[in-house]
């Protein structure tokens, strides 16, 4: 359409408009007229190239409309055509926008505020599009968003809803990531409400709050702050996200693994306390969680290379898998190894915790002399062989024993004899080590092991 068709165009559109109110003053319950020409009108802002260039005086004519109390329908077509809009032309009608998105937020507070707003759920979803397609365009616009709709986003983003949930998420993203000053308050006392609500979504799978979370993990300060805000529960789900993304987020801030190395030793003995207890711990479930995260992430060359000469880590991990090896032997608890694959096993902190040690002592020695060689002056490399063995409890503990054995023997002869000799003694069959990889070989002196091949990181 060309430029003069266009302006023509929008001319009869205005004056359609303009009769559908006077009609609407003349016979207020005749909304039809009007309405059939803003449905017509959102479908032709479907394409961009009306979409952006709807004149100031359309938009003002939507101010007006929306600005009268004409039922939920209109105000419905007329949230849709400026969500299909996506604020494209803000710039040159800035007054006329800014207006209409205040008269946005004002519906959804009323929204918000409303005990049974179950006609108004589609409206609200709506102008939820049309605030982040306007946050996506115009980045300047988050503060003024932020103020608006800032103690209004807990309750959108735990509504029942699914729509309003992800809508509201969508938004939160867009504010956080347009603004490192939004996100530095955010992990303040002040709003640690909504930061559990944000962490419960990302929890619950709310796509746009899962990329919320990782906007904090890519900064050490704004991380600690906002974990050390929370309430525990609300803790043990924020470490349970930073599990699943640690592995793919390669922005994480090096620091953090530094925090959750320094939290693990603080809380690392917590666990311990629950050798024959049956409840679940939420304190020693926060050391479980912490040292997945470590075990983890530790394959990875940052968190590898930040972790690497960390000394007191890698002493409390060897104390705390000597220590659940000895309760587990000294009689029947909840560190005892369940010899089977298909043992029943009940809820509980200790679950997989001993593997995550395991996992993690493999990586902390993968070509590091000084890891290899404290893990043997410590003597835990008996108790490393003797978790090749099935463990309900434990599941692939067997598989991550071996791969940590393999980094102990790369290119570290002490530790070579040491296991040559336990298996000499019995402690670990050679035909299992044979078969996970490593190479049993006998001479006139006994019984030698080394990796096949180069070492690698479990």
């Amino acid at each position: 359409m060309s430029n003069s068709s266009k302006d023509s165009f929008w001319a009869e559109l205005e004056s359609k408009l303009k009769e559908g109110l006077a009609n609407l003053n003349s016979f207020p319950t005749d909304h039809q007229p009007i309405l059939n020409q803003l449905q017509a009108l959102t479908q032709l802002t479907v394409e961009d190239d009306f979409r952006s260039s709807i004149p100031n005086e359309i938009l003002q004519l939507l101010l007006t409309i929306i600005q009268r109390p004409v039922g939920v329908p209109m105000v419905l077509e007329c949230a849709r055509i400026l969500r299909n809009c996506c604020g494209k032309n803000w710039e040159s009608f800035p007054d006329t926008w800014n207006q209409l998105l205040s008269k946005c937020n004002q519906l959804l507070e009323s929204f918000i505020l409303k005990e049974f707003p179950v006609e108004e759920i589609v409206l609200a979803r709506v102008i939820l599009q049309c605030v982040g397609n306007i946050l996506n365009t115009h980045t300047n616009l988050s503060h003024i968003i932020w103020e608006s709709l800032q103690s209004h986003l807990s309750k959108l983003l735990s509504h029942e809803d699914e729509k309003i949930s992800l809508y509201s998420s969508s938004v939160m993203f867009a504010v956080l990531r347009n603004s490192l000053t939004i996100r530095e308050e955010l992990t303040t006392h002040k709003w640690r409400d909504l930061t559990a609500e944000l962490i419960l979504s990302s929890h619950k799978g709310i796509l746009y709050s899962q990329f919320a979370i990782k906007l904090f993990m890519c900064d050490q300060n704004l991380l600690e702050n906002m974990y050390n805000f929370q309430e525990l529960h609300t803790r043990l789900l924020l470490l349970n996200q930073i599990s699943e993304f640690s592995p793919e987020c390669e922005d994480m801030d090096v620091q953090n693994w530094q925090c959750f190395s320094r939290l693990f030793q603080e809380r690392a003995n917590l666990i311990l306390r629950t050798c024959e207890n049956p409840s679940l711990d939420l304190e020693a479930m926060e050391a479980t969680s912490l040292v997945e995260i470590l075990a983890k992430s530790s394959s990875g060359d940052v968190c590898h290379r930040e972790l690497f000469l960390d000394d007191d880590l890698l002493v409390t991990t060897i104390d705390l898998l000597r220590s659940i090896h000895s309760l587990g032997q000294s009689g029947s608890n909840y560190f005892t190894t369940i010899n089977d694959h298909f043992g029943s096993v009940e809820p509980h902190p200790a679950l997989n915790f001993k593997c995550n040690l395991v996992r993690l002592l493999g990586n902390l020695s993968y070509k590091n002399p000084s890891a290899q060689d404290r893990i043997r002056e410590l003597e835990a490399i008996a108790p490393l062989l003797e978790c090749c063995n099935l463990d309900a409890r434990n599941p692939f503990i067997q598989q991550w024993s071996i791969l940590a054995i393999r980094n102990l023997c790369g290119k570290n002869i002490a530790n070579q004899e040491v296991i040559g000799s336990m298996t000499r003694q019995g402690v670990v069959q050679p035909s299992l080590l044979e078969d996970l990889g490593m190479v049993v070989e006998e001479s006139d002196s006994g019984l030698s092991v080394r990796p096949c091949d180069a070492n690698r990181k479990p």
